[in-house]
């Protein structure tokens, strides 16, 4: 089992088993688990993305305006597709050895929640 691993075997792990896996590995030295690396901060990561884009969401729709809420929506689902996107090329810099996996898959939280602190911050209260 320990040289039997199966494409897509992190996605079935759970984040304890997926951590200690990633630490054994670690051990004896082996360097090809950046799929692992890859899912166990994107677990983390999203956990808090779904927090930040519901503060972006909030702060968006709390914006009454006299034409409809068209343009706020608009906004909000242009701003939750640049997140996936800006995801999805933060993991091919995982892939390319240009970030490690902790940074890369932090820094879409990290741009975004400087967006929903602006969007927070000019929101009418």
């Amino acid at each position: 089992s320990d040289f039997l691993i199966s494409e897509g075997e992190q996605e079935t792990m759970t984040t304890p088993e997926l951590s200690a896996y990633i630490d054994k590995q670690k051990e004896r030295g082996i360097a090809n688990i950046q799929s692992f690396e890859i899912e166990y901060h994107k677990r983390i990561a999203m956990s808090f993305a779904a927090f930040i884009l519901t503060i972006i969401g909030a702060s968006l729709s709390s914006r009454k305006v006299k034409g409809g809420m068209g343009l706020s929506l608009g906004i909000g689902l242009a701003l939750s597709f640049s997140y996936i996107l800006f995801l999805r090329f933060s993991q091919m810099f995982v892939h390319t050895d240009t970030l490690p996996p902790g940074i890369a898959l932090w820094l879409p939280n990290m741009v975004f929640a400087l967006i929903a602190g602006f969007l927070y911050k000019i929101a009418p209260k």
